[in-house]
């Protein structure tokens, strides 16, 4: 035994389709309606059977659901200033690398050295305390893909957006 079988329900997908609408998935509903003769429940005596069946229903909804696809994800590190200041970004040098290390592992980067000597002459021009520096980019398998640094001086709590005290 499965679902009615009036006309209705191709009636009903030849006016949802008319309309330029989309059918309702229904193969949770069949799947239980399909169910009930074969298992002809005393409920109250046999509860859990119930729950057991719900159980399943639910989780074909949620596999169905909760499955996005991602073109990437977009990575921000915040990183000690400190550390910043410790990268070798030599004059005619295009790139550095180096690691980012993590409680869960370590990611790699290859970043212009033009962008870390930038974040490193913010950080000596405003202070180590008075900087916030990030990494950001796309996170790769192990690695930021298309990475930049970024050092920006912090605005103290007291002083008006965008005014920032330099020592």
């Amino acid at each position: 035994m499965g679902t009615a079988d009036d006309g209705i329900g191709e009636l009903s997908l030849e006016l949802l389709h008319a309309l330029g609408a989309e059918a309702e998935d229904r193969r949770a509903i069949d799947a239980i309606v399909g169910r009930l003769p074969a298992l002809a429940l005393d409920v109250l005596a046999e509860m859990h059977l119930v729950a057991v069946g719900a159980v399943i229903v639910g989780q074909l909804h949620q596999r169905e659901i909760r499955k996005l696809r991602a073109r990437s994800v977009q990575l921000k590190v915040i990183v000690s200033p400190e550390d910043v200041l410790q990268l070798a970004a030599l004059d005619g040098q295009p790139r550095v690398k180096f690691s980012v290390a993590y409680e869960g592992g370590t990611l790699g980067a290859d970043v212009a050295a033009k962008s870390v000597r930038k974040a490193q002459s913010t950080i000596r021009t405003v202070g180590v305390e008075n900087t916030f520096v990030m990494l950001q980019g796309k996170l790769g398998r192990g690695e930021i893909l298309e990475a930049d640094l970024v050092a920006q001086p912090k605005t103290p709590p007291n002083s008006p957006a965008g005014q920032v005290v330099m020592p």
